[in-house]
């Protein structure tokens, strides 16, 4: 069987200011921030492309908190070009103050 053997590299750094609204052991939470990235897309026989740029960012989630642990979830991370990219993100926290 052949096909056309495409690769990409994808990278990007992300800055996001959250807010936090507390109800009970649950936290809600909003960011917005900005996404600077780039994208390589090559393909034999196709050649390559590139393009890079910075956008607004935005996202929702919420936070479960036991003490000073905390476990989070957030489920979109948007940009401002209309590219809606679903993911489930869940991290750990620890707060020392």
């Amino acid at each position: 069987m052949s096909g056309t053997r495409f690769e990409t590299d994808l990278s990007g750094v992300s800055l996001s200011a959250v807010g936090f609204l507390p109800v009970g052991p649950v936290d809600l939470f909003a960011r917005v921030g900005a996404v600077d990235w780039s994208a390589d897309l090559s393909a034999e026989g196709f050649g390559r492309d590139s393009e890079d740029g910075t956008d607004l960012t935005y996202g929702v989630g919420a936070q479960f908190r036991v003490w000073s642990l905390g476990i989070r979830a957030s489920t979109r991370f948007s940009t401002s070009d209309d590219a809606d990219v679903d993911m489930l993100s869940i991290g750990v926290t620890w707060t020392f103050l």
